[in-house]
């Protein structure tokens, strides 16, 4: 029973220097949610949040949601490139999840 278990993650070396992967995460995390917060008053993004809010039926919802987060994330990015990673990981979440949506 020396062999490693393949279910459980190998043990991972904290980063060296001052910062650890969980300082920096919480970092990005709250830099992201800033960036989305300025991306949000933007007039044309807010243009299509009302769009979205206000659809009148799912069909219509599900396409100006999918307008919508296209949009924001794209804005996104444009205010801080540095994001990139974190804005593609969203993205590609939240069109998942928009998908799997009846």
């Amino acid at each position: 029973m020396s062999e490693p278990n393949p279910f459980i993650p190998p043990a991972v070396e904290p980063p060296k220097g001052d910062e650890s992967l969980a300082d920096r995460d919480a970092q990005e995390r709250v830099q992201f949610n800033e960036v989305k917060s300025k991306a949000l008053e933007d007039d044309k993004i807010l243009a299509l949040k009302e769009k979205m809010d206000t659809a009148n039926s799912a069909e219509e919802q599900a396409s100006a949601s999918k307008v919508f987060y296209k949009a924001l994330y794209g804005k996104m990015r444009e205010l801080d490139p540095s994001l990139k990673d974190r804005i593609d990981r969203m993205q590609a979440l939240t069109t998942k999840r928009l998908e799997q949506s009846p």
